[in-house]
């Protein structure tokens, strides 16, 4: 056999078990990358109280390719400190905490902070406002406080809409967590009134649950 021929015969050999090699790894990454791509997709269609789980998840595959996750592993370890507490208070379902890419949040429904058409702070809330003011001295980064109720219309008292009563309970908090040392260039204040429901309006559960503080930590980085 010629030389020419050998060559030719080694190459067309040489590519076929090639292709053979090269679609055989290919197709298992690509299932596993559809299936990690799942698996993250799921954990941020998941409600609050799996998002603690879900930073887990993307702080460890955040290790795996030696990304630096000393902050938010922290912040992680922050938040779950806080719903440790508000379940110890016996307030895991009237206050909860989730944990995002861009913050921190806890939502702490209406009846804990205040009475039916007030905007004055529950005695029973100060405790657990006071322990998050020790978490946000902790955490750098803006703290925005959103105001949100219900679609029923207000009658009598002294707000006129759902608006300014959602802007007032909002700045009741931003009031107190001043008074208390927090530093107010960090501080805003947004009243939604009705008009950002997490849940239908349509029943009675979930106007209450509508009826909320929301405080998000943003990070700074």
């Amino acid at each position: 056999m010629e030389i020419t021929e050998l060559k030719k015969l080694v190459s067309k050999e040489r590519g076929d078990v090639g292709v053979d090699l090269y679609l055989v790894p290919f197709g298992n990454l690509m299932t596993i990358m559809m299936i990690f791509f799942l698996i993250l997709w799921a954990f941020s269609q998941s409600d609050s109280r799996d998002s603690l789980l879900y930073e887990k998840v993307i702080n460890s595959i955040e290790k795996s390719f030696g990304v630096k996750t000393e902050k938010r592993e922290k912040e992680v370890e922050m938040a779950q400190k806080m719903a440790t507490l508000f379940k110890e208070k016996g307030l895991s379902k009237a206050v909860q905490v989730n944990v995002s890419a861009r913050s921190i949040k806890m939502i702490l429904r209406t009846p804990v902070l205040f009475s039916s058409g007030s905007s004055g702070l529950q005695p029973e809330i100060v405790p657990v406002l006071d322990a998050i003011i020790k978490y946000i001295s902790q955490a750098p980064g803006f703290i925005r406080v959103e105001g949100h109720t219900d679609n029923i219309p207000l009658s009598g008292g002294k707000y006129k809409s759902n608006y300014t009563l959602s802007a007032a309970r909002a700045f009741e908090v931003v009031k107190y967590l001043e008074q208390q040392g927090v530093n107010p260039a960090r501080l805003s204040v947004v009243g939604y009134g009705e008009y950002e429901p997490m849940y239908s309006n349509d029943t009675l559960a979930g106007r209450s649950l509508n009826r909320r503080i929301e405080i998000s930590i943003t990070r700074s980085y």
